[in-house]
């Protein structure tokens, strides 16, 4: 892919950007729109977010992370198998 996320959850496909003011500049913006669509072509949807608005209400910037996890369906393990039937332990 060739990008480096500020955070990234693989299990749900979400990144999470945290961007300051330079950000906001017509080159950057340019930017974020291509490595957005790179992202999401790998199946990855990205969330961003300023530093102003995370340092003036993390608690609102936290509830959309966690409802975009809760709404992102699982996606396969990265590695090996899944257990069979019998190996592991249930958590029900």
């Amino acid at each position: 892919m060739g990008y480096f996320p500020d955070f990234v959850c693989l299990a749900r496909r979400l990144v999470v950007e945290v961007d300051g003011p330079h950000h906001a500049e017509p080159e950057q913006v340019g930017h974020h729109a291509r490595r957005d669509q790179v992202l999401l072509r790998s199946g990855f949807q990205t969330l961003r977010f300023s530093t102003h608005r995370v340092h003036e209400d993390v608690g609102a910037v936290v509830d959309v992370i966690c409802r975009s996890l809760d709404a992102a369906s699982p996606t396969r393990p990265l590695r090996g198998h899944p257990p069979h039937k019998g190996e592991g332990r249930d958590l029900t």
